[in-house]
């Protein structure tokens, strides 16, 4: 792929297939989104993250692997009021 852009004189779509390409160089994987099985509202991919946790954290139960994806889906819909 070509990787020289004249600045202002390329596509989203050239941009996108140039950073999978860098980071396919880098021996990162490359799922294509619309692949992925999730909700649209879905942002965390649990299946993934079970898998980085049971790599990282092998001493982890699974009640405690599911409490730590609970608490990181539910972060966003707690409300912090500061006075």
């Amino acid at each position: 792929m070509d990787l020289n852009f004249i600045r202002g004189q390329f596509t989203e779509s050239q941009l996108e297939e140039a950073i999978i390409s860098l980071f396919q160089a880098q021996n990162y994987g490359y799922i294509h989104g619309e692949t992925i099985h999730r909700g649209f509202d879905e942002i965390l991919l649990k299946d993934d993250m079970k898998e980085y946790l049971s790599e990282h954290y092998p001493d982890l139960t699974v009640v405690e692997t599911e409490k730590i994806i609970g608490r990181s889906i539910n972060a966003n819909n707690t409300r912090v009021l500061i006075v």
